[in-house]
């Protein structure tokens, strides 16, 4: 069988917990049959890790078919358009070269990157995420929280990286903040940086105290999606004023070498694109670096707003704009490159 030249890594390295329940190595970005037979493969992590979705993963990375990907995840076409040097065969560990050319896809070790994306619970009901706030029960926390516990309890000696939350608010998640707070520390999890997703809505010097080791932050990264008052009413509905109080707290650690990575980032779509270049400025004033997405179609918004389909009344004007902003600025993180 012909390998290919390209290989992505997660499925060697990432589990991720999604809100559906399944287990997977990376986001949603899966064909439906494949979400549904990693949502009704348990919660056994330890064996889910070697178990048959995660095995038949790596084969479908390994034979290159990814058969199981879907054009939503850009790694996957910048794999597939042969535009990811980081993901060249030669390029990756000596441990995955091994394993996809062996044939063999078990893993000695467990992963290395575990993202918690299980509590969709938030303290704001953005319209590109979804319909109503969303709070579960302090059991149905309780019980997210013991069954994480065990996990890292478990496997926590090989993470490198624990991630959350790309689905849910961790500073309002009654389930993330006891970790935070109660159990994430380097004596229980010693090799570990968090990388932690938030609004940036509750996070004053207050909330940055009760963590009981602030010191593993290793990145913060704040999505906000406007560079003004009058756009972030509306997609985000919070209160501009005190987000800013808590970017200027947040600059202070930046500035002390206490927050090693921080971002603000912005979710393109129809309501915002304009204001690109005023976000990356408004990034840079708190010393943070900028990030850029495109708006998923989750359900929540409609065609109006994804303004990089083809048939958008401004998707000319905005293919322009973006092709001058990314001319600008080459190096920034952007997952809109796809579209250049």
């Amino acid at each position: 069988m012909n390998r290919p030249d390209f290989i992505c890594t997660q499925p060697y390295t990432n589990l991720e917990l999604l809100p559906t329940g399944a287990v997977a190595c990376c986001g949603a970005f899966f064909t439906e049959q494949f979400h549904i037979r990693a949502r009704n493969a348990g919660t056994d992590y330890k064996a889910l890790w070697n178990g048959p979705e995660y095995l038949d993963l790596r084969r479908s990375v390994s034979d290159g078919s990814y058969r199981h990907c879907t054009d939503r995840c850009p790694e996957y076409l910048a794999i597939r358009d042969q535009k990811s040097e980081k993901m060249r065969v030669e390029n990756v560990s000596p441990e995955i070269r091994n394993c996809a050319s062996s044939g063999d896809m078990r893993l000695t070790v467990g992963p290395r990157v575990v993202a918690l994306s299980n509590d969709m619970s938030c303290n704001l009901k953005c319209r590109s995420c979804r319909a109503d706030f969303i709070r579960d029960s302090n059991a149905v926390h309780d019980a997210r929280y013991e069954k994480t516990v065990a996990m890292l309890e478990e496997m926590g000696n090989d993470i490198v990286t624990l991630a959350f939350s790309s689905s849910g608010e961790p500073f309002f998640s009654r389930y993330y903040l006891r970790l935070l707070r109660e159990y994430i520390c380097r004596e229980k999890l010693p090799k570990v940086h968090l990388h932690l997703g938030t609004n940036g809505t509750l996070l004053n010097q207050a909330m940055w105290d009760s963590i009981k080791d602030p010191a593993l932050i290793h990145l913060l990264c704040i999505s906000i999606d406007a560079a003004t008052p009058e756009t972030y009413k509306i997609v985000r509905g919070f209160d501009w004023d005190r987000l800013m109080s808590n970017l200027a707290f947040l600059k202070t650690k930046r500035d002390a070498g206490k927050i090693p990575h921080f971002q603000l980032r912005m979710v393109v779509q129809a309501l915002n694109w304009r204001e690109m270049e005023a976000f990356f400025t408004l990034a840079k004033s708190f010393s943070a670096d900028p990030v850029y997405q495109l708006v998923y179609p989750w359900g929540t918004l409609t065609d109006a707003d994804m303004i990089y389909y083809p048939n958008h009344p401004d998707y000319q004007a905005f293919m322009e704009h973006l092709r001058a902003f990314d001319a600008r600025h080459p190096k920034l993180e952007a997952y809109y490159r796809q579209l250049l």
